[in-house]
Protein backbone atom coordinates (compact mmCIF):
# COMPACT_ATOMS: atom_id res chain seq x y z
CA UNK A 1 0.00 0.00 0.00
CA UNK A 2 3.02 2.38 0.80
CA UNK A 3 4.52 1.69 -2.44
CA UNK A 4 1.70 2.33 -4.08
CA UNK A 5 1.31 5.77 -2.22
CA UNK A 6 4.79 6.70 -3.18
CA UNK A 7 4.64 5.81 -7.21
CA UNK A 8 1.16 7.76 -7.21
CA UNK A 9 3.01 10.74 -5.26
CA UNK A 10 6.25 10.71 -7.77
CA UNK A 11 3.36 10.50 -11.41
CA UNK A 12 1.60 13.63 -9.63
CA UNK A 13 4.89 15.14 -9.05
CA UNK A 14 6.08 14.47 -12.65
CA UNK A 15 3.07 15.65 -14.16
CA UNK A 16 2.68 19.06 -12.22
CA UNK A 17 6.49 20.02 -13.24
CA UNK A 18 5.77 19.01 -16.55
CA UNK A 19 2.74 21.63 -16.63
CA UNK A 20 5.00 24.10 -14.77
CA UNK A 21 7.69 23.89 -17.58
CA UNK A 22 5.21 23.65 -20.50
CA UNK A 23 3.09 26.89 -19.31
CA UNK A 24 6.81 28.75 -18.97
CA UNK A 25 7.74 27.58 -23.25
CA UNK A 26 4.63 28.88 -23.72
CA UNK A 27 4.82 32.41 -21.75
CA UNK A 28 8.26 32.35 -23.36
CA UNK A 29 6.88 31.77 -26.89
CA UNK A 30 4.68 34.76 -26.74
CA UNK A 31 7.44 37.50 -24.97
CA UNK A 32 10.03 36.48 -27.86
CA UNK A 33 10.82 39.97 -28.93
CA UNK A 34 11.37 40.50 -33.19
CA UNK A 35 13.66 42.92 -34.75
CA UNK A 36 12.09 45.16 -37.48
CA UNK A 37 14.59 46.87 -39.99
CA UNK A 38 13.61 50.46 -40.16
CA UNK A 39 12.92 50.54 -43.84
CA UNK A 40 10.36 47.88 -42.65
CA UNK A 41 7.01 47.35 -41.35
CA UNK A 42 5.61 44.10 -39.45
CA UNK A 43 2.03 42.75 -40.82
CA UNK A 44 0.92 40.56 -38.70
CA UNK A 45 -2.68 38.23 -39.34
CA UNK A 46 -4.56 36.40 -36.63
CA UNK A 47 -5.99 32.97 -37.54
CA UNK A 48 -6.60 32.70 -33.41
CA UNK A 49 -5.00 34.27 -30.11
CA UNK A 50 -2.17 31.58 -30.26
CA UNK A 51 -1.59 31.47 -34.10
CA UNK A 52 -0.11 34.20 -36.01
CA UNK A 53 1.18 35.19 -39.34
CA UNK A 54 4.03 37.21 -39.77
CA UNK A 55 5.05 39.01 -42.71
CA UNK A 56 7.77 41.28 -42.93
CA UNK A 57 6.74 44.70 -45.78
CA UNK A 58 9.27 46.69 -47.09
CA UNK A 59 7.87 50.29 -46.87
CA UNK A 60 8.73 52.76 -49.98
CA UNK A 61 11.55 55.45 -49.72
CA UNK A 62 10.29 58.89 -49.26
CA UNK A 63 11.78 60.82 -51.74
CA UNK A 64 14.03 63.98 -50.47
CA UNK A 65 11.96 67.18 -51.33
CA UNK A 66 14.06 70.03 -52.70
CA UNK A 67 13.33 73.57 -51.17
CA UNK A 68 13.24 75.90 -54.42
CA UNK A 69 14.31 79.21 -53.86
CA UNK A 70 13.08 82.02 -54.72
CA UNK A 71 14.90 85.04 -56.56
CA UNK A 72 14.93 86.73 -53.24
CA UNK A 73 17.02 83.97 -51.58
CA UNK A 74 19.31 83.49 -54.39
CA UNK A 75 20.37 87.38 -54.72
CA UNK A 76 20.70 86.83 -50.65
CA UNK A 77 24.45 86.40 -49.69
CA UNK A 78 26.25 86.67 -46.05
CA UNK A 79 27.94 90.24 -46.17
CA UNK A 80 31.81 89.60 -45.38
CA UNK A 81 34.21 92.21 -47.52
CA UNK A 82 37.41 90.50 -45.07
CA UNK A 83 36.31 87.25 -46.79
CA UNK A 84 39.47 85.58 -48.65
CA UNK A 85 39.26 85.71 -52.97
CA UNK A 86 38.79 82.39 -54.57
CA UNK A 87 38.90 82.45 -58.59
CA UNK A 88 38.93 79.21 -60.00
CA UNK A 89 39.73 78.24 -64.09
CA UNK A 90 38.09 74.98 -64.85
CA UNK A 91 39.74 72.77 -67.90
CA UNK A 92 36.54 72.27 -69.85
CA UNK A 93 38.07 71.79 -73.20
CA UNK A 94 39.62 73.79 -76.09
CA UNK A 95 38.16 77.02 -76.86
CA UNK A 96 35.67 76.81 -73.90
CA UNK A 97 35.82 78.57 -70.49
CA UNK A 98 34.32 78.17 -66.82
CA UNK A 99 35.25 80.57 -64.35
CA UNK A 100 34.02 80.78 -60.70
CA UNK A 101 35.05 83.53 -58.72
CA UNK A 102 33.61 83.59 -55.29
CA UNK A 103 34.22 85.73 -51.75
CA UNK A 104 32.45 84.46 -48.67
CA UNK A 105 28.80 83.59 -50.03
CA UNK A 106 29.00 85.93 -52.71
CA UNK A 107 29.49 83.70 -56.14
CA UNK A 108 30.25 84.70 -59.51
CA UNK A 109 30.46 82.36 -63.05
CA UNK A 110 31.67 83.19 -66.33
CA UNK A 111 30.79 80.65 -68.97
CA UNK A 112 31.27 79.84 -72.22
CA UNK A 113 30.60 76.23 -72.75
CA UNK A 114 29.95 74.18 -75.74
CA UNK A 115 26.23 71.84 -75.45
CA UNK A 116 28.60 68.64 -74.81
CA UNK A 117 30.22 70.24 -71.56
CA UNK A 118 27.39 71.39 -69.97
CA UNK A 119 26.69 68.59 -67.49
CA UNK A 120 30.06 68.72 -66.61
CA UNK A 121 29.53 72.84 -66.04
CA UNK A 122 26.64 71.75 -63.88
CA UNK A 123 28.31 69.56 -62.01
CA UNK A 124 31.43 71.88 -60.98
CA UNK A 125 29.44 74.98 -60.39
CA UNK A 126 27.10 72.82 -57.86
CA UNK A 127 29.89 70.94 -56.16
CA UNK A 128 31.62 74.75 -55.71
CA UNK A 129 28.78 77.11 -55.30
CA UNK A 130 25.57 76.80 -53.34
CA UNK A 131 24.05 79.37 -55.66
CA UNK A 132 25.33 81.78 -58.13
CA UNK A 133 24.58 85.78 -57.67
CA UNK A 134 25.95 86.54 -60.75
CA UNK A 135 26.35 84.21 -64.20
CA UNK A 136 28.16 86.26 -66.98
CA UNK A 137 28.00 84.86 -70.58
CA UNK A 138 30.48 86.83 -72.17
CA UNK A 139 30.16 85.46 -75.32
CA UNK A 140 26.70 85.18 -78.08
CA UNK A 141 27.90 82.14 -79.61
CA UNK A 142 27.43 79.68 -76.69
CA UNK A 143 24.25 82.06 -74.88
CA UNK A 144 22.02 78.91 -75.95
CA UNK A 145 24.66 76.27 -74.28
CA UNK A 146 24.88 78.82 -71.56
CA UNK A 147 21.15 79.11 -70.38
CA UNK A 148 20.82 75.37 -70.45
CA UNK A 149 23.31 75.69 -67.26
CA UNK A 150 21.23 77.90 -65.74
CA UNK A 151 18.22 75.81 -65.37
CA UNK A 152 19.84 73.44 -63.09
CA UNK A 153 21.72 76.09 -61.34
CA UNK A 154 20.00 78.20 -59.02
CA UNK A 155 20.98 82.30 -60.49
CA UNK A 156 20.01 85.51 -59.26
CA UNK A 157 20.97 87.68 -62.33
CA UNK A 158 22.56 86.74 -65.80
CA UNK A 159 24.68 89.25 -68.00
CA UNK A 160 24.72 89.21 -71.61
CA UNK A 161 26.40 90.75 -74.09
CA UNK A 162 24.68 94.01 -75.68
CA UNK A 163 24.33 93.16 -79.16
CA UNK A 164 21.19 93.09 -81.16
CA UNK A 165 21.77 89.12 -81.76
CA UNK A 166 21.52 88.57 -78.19
CA UNK A 167 17.49 87.89 -77.17
CA UNK A 168 16.03 85.98 -73.92
CA UNK A 169 12.43 84.94 -73.75
CA UNK A 170 11.23 85.27 -69.91
CA UNK A 171 13.22 83.41 -67.60
CA UNK A 172 12.64 83.03 -64.13
CA UNK A 173 15.94 85.21 -63.03
CA UNK A 174 16.72 88.96 -64.03
CA UNK A 175 18.58 89.30 -67.33
CA UNK A 176 20.84 92.62 -68.13
CA UNK A 177 22.49 93.48 -71.12
CA UNK A 178 26.13 94.53 -70.18
CA UNK A 179 26.56 97.74 -70.52
CA UNK A 180 30.16 99.61 -70.85
CA UNK A 181 31.22 101.17 -67.12
CA UNK A 182 28.66 99.10 -65.38
CA UNK A 183 29.81 98.00 -61.98
CA UNK A 184 28.45 95.05 -60.20
CA UNK A 185 29.27 94.38 -56.92
CA UNK A 186 29.38 92.22 -53.77
CA UNK A 187 31.22 91.21 -50.46
CA UNK A 188 33.96 94.21 -51.79
CA UNK A 189 34.39 92.30 -55.31
CA UNK A 190 33.84 95.30 -57.72
CA UNK A 191 33.30 93.93 -60.94
CA UNK A 192 33.51 96.40 -64.14
CA UNK A 193 32.04 95.52 -67.66
CA UNK A 194 34.76 97.68 -70.19
CA UNK A 195 34.10 96.79 -73.51
CA UNK A 196 33.04 99.21 -75.21
CA UNK A 197 30.24 98.11 -77.45
CA UNK A 198 30.54 100.13 -80.47
CA UNK A 199 28.13 100.34 -83.07
CA UNK A 200 31.03 100.42 -85.73
CA UNK A 201 31.89 97.22 -84.44
CA UNK A 202 29.84 94.30 -85.42
CA UNK A 203 30.78 90.50 -84.30
CA UNK A 204 30.20 87.90 -81.48
CA UNK A 205 34.10 88.63 -80.85
CA UNK A 206 34.10 92.32 -80.46
CA UNK A 207 31.01 92.27 -78.64
CA UNK A 208 32.05 89.88 -75.75
CA UNK A 209 32.37 90.79 -72.62
CA UNK A 210 35.55 91.55 -70.86
CA UNK A 211 35.82 92.62 -67.23
CA UNK A 212 38.22 94.57 -65.29
CA UNK A 213 37.77 92.80 -61.07
CA UNK A 214 39.22 94.52 -58.03
CA UNK A 215 38.75 93.56 -54.37
CA UNK A 216 41.57 95.74 -52.16
CA UNK A 217 44.89 95.55 -53.55
CA UNK A 218 44.56 93.02 -55.80
CA UNK A 219 43.00 93.46 -59.66
CA UNK A 220 42.45 90.88 -62.76
CA UNK A 221 41.65 92.09 -66.14
CA UNK A 222 39.37 89.19 -67.65
CA UNK A 223 39.17 89.48 -71.72
CA UNK A 224 37.20 86.53 -72.60
CA UNK A 225 36.52 87.23 -76.50
CA UNK A 226 37.58 90.49 -77.26
CA UNK A 227 39.80 91.24 -80.62
CA UNK A 228 42.44 93.74 -80.94
CA UNK A 229 40.34 96.84 -82.34
CA UNK A 230 38.50 96.75 -78.92
CA UNK A 231 41.59 96.12 -76.92
CA UNK A 232 42.92 99.36 -78.65
CA UNK A 233 39.91 101.36 -77.54
CA UNK A 234 40.00 99.93 -74.15
CA UNK A 235 43.81 100.96 -73.70
CA UNK A 236 42.71 104.75 -74.68
CA UNK A 237 40.07 104.85 -72.67
CA UNK A 238 42.58 104.72 -69.76
CA UNK A 239 39.88 103.27 -67.68
CA UNK A 240 42.65 99.82 -66.43
CA UNK A 241 45.53 100.96 -64.63
CA UNK A 242 47.98 98.61 -63.48
CA UNK A 243 46.72 95.36 -62.57
CA UNK A 244 47.97 91.16 -60.94
CA UNK A 245 46.83 89.26 -63.29
CA UNK A 246 45.57 89.26 -67.17
CA UNK A 247 43.42 86.22 -68.08
CA UNK A 248 44.23 86.74 -71.67
CA UNK A 249 41.18 87.53 -74.37
CA UNK A 250 40.92 84.90 -77.27
CA UNK A 251 42.64 82.09 -75.10
CA UNK A 252 45.95 84.23 -76.56
CA UNK A 253 45.35 83.59 -80.15
CA UNK A 254 46.36 85.64 -82.73
CA UNK A 255 43.11 87.80 -82.96
CA UNK A 256 44.05 89.37 -79.86
CA UNK A 257 47.97 89.21 -79.66
CA UNK A 258 48.83 91.99 -81.88
CA UNK A 259 50.42 95.61 -81.67
CA UNK A 260 47.26 96.71 -79.51
CA UNK A 261 47.93 93.27 -76.94
CA UNK A 262 51.22 94.54 -76.53
CA UNK A 263 50.75 98.05 -75.67
CA UNK A 264 47.55 97.03 -73.31
CA UNK A 265 50.65 94.69 -71.44
CA UNK A 266 53.28 97.42 -71.41
CA UNK A 267 50.46 99.60 -70.15
CA UNK A 268 49.12 97.60 -67.03
CA UNK A 269 52.15 95.49 -66.32
CA UNK A 270 50.65 92.59 -65.25
CA UNK A 271 52.99 89.66 -62.98
CA UNK A 272 50.89 86.46 -64.24
CA UNK A 273 48.84 85.77 -67.39
CA UNK A 274 46.41 83.05 -67.47
CA UNK A 275 45.60 81.38 -70.73
CA UNK A 276 42.13 79.39 -71.01
CA UNK A 277 41.79 76.63 -72.95
CA UNK A 278 43.92 74.37 -74.77
CA UNK A 279 47.39 73.82 -72.91
CA UNK A 280 50.67 75.22 -74.13
CA UNK A 281 54.24 73.11 -73.35
CA UNK A 282 56.74 76.27 -72.89
CA UNK A 283 59.67 74.34 -73.85
CA UNK A 284 58.55 73.39 -77.90
CA UNK A 285 55.05 75.90 -79.33
CA UNK A 286 54.21 74.34 -82.03
CA UNK A 287 54.94 76.81 -85.45
CA UNK A 288 51.35 77.09 -86.13
CA UNK A 289 50.27 78.20 -82.69
CA UNK A 290 48.79 81.59 -83.40
CA UNK A 291 48.95 82.07 -79.17
CA UNK A 292 52.91 81.59 -79.92
CA UNK A 293 54.03 85.22 -80.53
CA UNK A 294 51.77 86.32 -77.08
CA UNK A 295 53.22 83.42 -75.60
CA UNK A 296 57.03 84.47 -76.13
CA UNK A 297 56.48 88.13 -75.57
CA UNK A 298 55.10 87.67 -72.05
CA UNK A 299 58.03 85.64 -71.53
CA UNK A 300 60.47 88.16 -72.61
CA UNK A 301 58.37 90.41 -70.20
CA UNK A 302 59.05 87.92 -66.94
CA UNK A 303 55.49 87.59 -66.80
CA UNK A 304 54.61 84.24 -65.62
CA UNK A 305 52.20 82.25 -67.56
CA UNK A 306 49.80 79.56 -66.43
CA UNK A 307 47.57 77.59 -69.00
CA UNK A 308 44.45 76.07 -67.72
CA UNK A 309 44.61 73.04 -70.37
CA UNK A 310 47.80 71.53 -68.32
CA UNK A 311 45.60 71.67 -65.47
CA UNK A 312 42.60 70.24 -64.18
CA UNK A 313 42.15 73.81 -62.69
CA UNK A 314 43.65 76.89 -61.85
CA UNK A 315 43.04 78.27 -58.45
CA UNK A 316 44.12 82.11 -57.27
CA UNK A 317 43.95 82.72 -53.49
CA UNK A 318 44.11 86.31 -52.52
CA UNK A 319 43.70 86.85 -48.49
CA UNK A 320 43.55 90.06 -48.45
CA UNK A 321 46.88 91.06 -48.40
CA UNK A 322 48.80 88.83 -50.81
CA UNK A 323 47.98 86.13 -53.42
CA UNK A 324 49.02 82.95 -54.69
CA UNK A 325 48.18 81.06 -57.92
CA UNK A 326 48.08 77.26 -57.67
CA UNK A 327 48.06 74.84 -60.30
CA UNK A 328 45.78 71.33 -59.62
Amino acid sequence: MGKIMNERLLFLLFLFSFLILAGCLKESKKQKAIEIPESYSLNITSESEEIAKVKLVKLPIEEEKKEEKTLEMISNFTEDINAPLRISFFNVGENERLTLISKGDFDVVISSISEKNIENAVSLIKSNADDVELFIIPYAKTLNNDIKIIENVDVAKIIVPDYDKVSLGEEKVIVEKASNGKIYEGNGIKIEIVTPFLKSFTGDEANSISLYISDRNFSMFIGNDIIEGVIGKIVASNVIKDIDVIVMPSYGKGEAGGANMKLFIDKTKPENAVFEGKGIDLNYIESDDSRAAMVNYLKAKGIKQYFVGNNKVIKIFYNGESYEIKEE
